[in-house]
């Protein structure tokens, strides 16, 4: 089984650890559709974790070096897949109930900005740390290097 890790930034990792869980969020999620927390099995960074600037007026994308000077750090939190209740990719628009054109609408704005829905799963609740494996941080971009914080987590 591929790796499952939750993309954040070092700032929601603190969130994150505080709340001692991933909650999922409810942000653009309207009834009937189910609120997530979302996983990913690709190993560099998931594309739609990245920020969104709004920058005169206008909406664009961050760059992982401004996401990192902005949170202090990108975070990948492994996820242990025998600990939760995976939702896989055929499965993710029925059992979270989001309509068939918004689905299709997610997927297509995913692949625009090269993320690979393939590697989605989803957790239809909260994730609790017990299921966690390893925080990794990076505080580069280029490239992307992942530091494991075994040394912080395991105090």
């Amino acid at each position: 089984m591929k790796p499952l890790y939750h993309y954040t930034t070092a700032d929601r990792l603190a969130m994150i650890l505080m709340a001692e869980k991933i909650t999922p969020s409810a942000t653009g999620v309207s009834f009937p559709a189910i609120p997530a927390v979302w996983l990913s099995t690709a190993a560099d960074w998931e594309p739609t974790a990245t920020r969104e600037i709004i920058e005169d007026g206008k909406t664009r994308r961050a760059t992982l070096a401004e996401m990192i000077e902005s949170a202090g750090a990108l975070a990948r939190i492994e996820i242990d897949p025998r600990q939760i209740a995976i939702i896989e990719p055929l499965r993710l628009s029925e059992r979270l109930r989001i309509q068939k054109m918004a689905f299709e609408s997610l997927m297509n704005a995913a692949r625009n900005v090269g993320a690979n829905p393939v590697g989605w799963r989803a957790v239809a609740g909260p994730i609790p740390l017990s299921a966690f494996l390893r925080i990794e941080l990076s505080k580069e971009h280029d490239p992307l290097c992942w530091v494991d914080s075994a040394g912080l987590w395991n105090e």
